[in-house]
């Protein structure tokens, strides 16, 4: 990540729009990942439209992932954006 990984806070649950804005990318892309299995939700509650939140481990873990495929690039989580 650049120079955003210092200054945006992810607390141990965080919401799509705290862990999209600390990876750079929309919330949308946050949904891919999850679809795709890239990243796991909590969800809160038992009915169908209960909150979800993220653990920061499982981002961590995820940008870690990233990092260590793309070793040596800049950071850029848009490149799996496409299905």
């Amino acid at each position: 990540m650049n120079e955003n990984e210092d200054k945006v806070e992810l607390p141990e649950l965080a919401t799509k729009a705290q862990v999209a804005a600390y990876c750079q990318v929309s919330p949308r892309t946050i949904s891919r990942y999850v679809r795709k299995g890239l990243l796991a939700q909590v969800k809160l509650g038992e009915a169908r439209q209960s909150a979800v939140r993220f653990r920061r481990t499982d981002v961590l873990a995820l940008v870690e992932r990233h990092h260590s495929h793309r070793k040596g690039e800049d950071h850029d989580f848009s490149n799996h954006e496409a299905d």
